[in-house]
């Protein structure tokens, strides 16, 4: 069951405070000094994206008191160059739906760049259900609101209501077989799992005694294991250090997987000798993703979610995008320094 829906024009949205790249330690035990009065926030520039919600649930009949789950996507196009304003999202209320209880919820987003640097932003907010009578039920309406970033005004995006059946529960062992029999029941199904488990830990002892060599780990398999521990810089706000492990890594499996010079080479000449031994696209999107770690670093710029997973997904997508490579057609990798 699916609802979808587009809004367009001047539409603004909220989103995650501004990150501190510059607090360390020693700063919290640092008596401030007197506040100034607040400068306003600045609103982002260009244009407001035409959005797309979409709602849905993932079955269409179920039993009451089993979960099912309600989905709600929101999608829109970013242009390159700051063409595309940038926007803030409230998490939106679960729906209200007579008969039907909310037990937990979840949030995703991600991104995607095209050939021609349009990123695909994508938000994905699930709520696990459960209904409490039977019959036909409608889960209802949900609003997700947006606005610029920087500005106050806000902006709705309403989604239908969607319908479910509902049938009875599920019957437990003592409604089938009355009480006395389902206590024999499950005594006799502890006494299988108790003899299953015993069988496995005898076959688990004997196999310990016959160790094999344990697999070596690959490359590959090494710097995804530290792109993904660099992520605890992300979540805890430290962005300058987030982008800076980033580079590192880039820079690091082009060296040891493709023997690309990477120290003390220009973004330019790594993209070139990338490019040499793989393709344009990789090579473009090592550059933009270099270029945008250098302006975290050094030009104090403040990423956004959608460029922290662009960046993300640009080194994760190269490690895990192993194959063959071509000779380089110079003869040297990125030129001297």
């Amino acid at each position: 069951m699916l609802f979808m829906g587009r809004a367009g024009g001047q539409a603004r949205v909220p989103q995650l405070p501004p990150p501190n790249l510059g607090a360390g330690p020693s700063a919290a035990r640092t008596q401030a000094p007197p506040a100034s009065p607040a400068s306003p926030a600045q609103i982002s520039p260009g244009e407001m994206p035409a959005i797309t919600i979409s709602a849905k649930l993932d079955q269409t009949q179920a039993r009451a008191g089993d979960p099912f789950h309600f989905l709600v996507t929101v999608s829109w196009d970013k242009k390159p160059g700051g063409q595309t304003a940038e926007l803030d999202f409230n998490f939106p209320d679960p729906p209200k739906s007579e008969g039907i209880r909310v037990t937990g919820n979840s949030f995703k987003a991600s991104a995607a760049v095209n050939q021609q640097g349009i990123t695909k932003v994508v938000r994905e907010y699930s709520y696990e259900m459960a209904a409490d009578k039977e019959g036909k039920l409608s889960v209802g309406e949900t609003n997700v609101v947006y606005r610029r970033r920087g500005a106050t005004e806000e902006q709705r995006l309403t989604t239908h209501p969607l319908e479910i059946t509902v049938g009875p529960p599920r019957r437990r062992l003592s409604e089938i077989f009355g009480p006395r029999s389902a206590k024999f029941i499950i005594a006799a199904v502890l006494l299988v799992a108790v003899a299953g488990l015993v069988v496995m830990i005898s076959r688990d002892r004997r196999k310990k005694r016959e160790p094999g060599p344990e697999p070596a780990e690959t490359l590959e398999d090494r710097y995804l294991r530290r792109l993904k521990d660099n992520e605890t810089q992300r979540i805890a706000g430290r962005y300058a250090e987030y982008f800076l492990g980033l580079s590192a890594l880039l820079k690091g499996y082009l060296h040891e997987r493709h023997g690309l010079r990477t120290q003390g080479q220009t973004t330019d000449k790594i993209a070139e000798a990338l490019k040499a031994r793989t393709d344009q696209e990789k090579a473009d999107a090592v550059r933009s993703t270099l270029h945008l770690c250098d302006r975290v670093k050094f030009a104090g710029h403040q990423p956004g979610p959608a460029e922290m997973d662009r960046a993300y997904e640009v080194v994760r997508a190269l490690i895990q995008s192993v194959g063959a490579v071509r000779e380089p057609s110079l003869p040297d990798q990125g030129g001297k320094s």
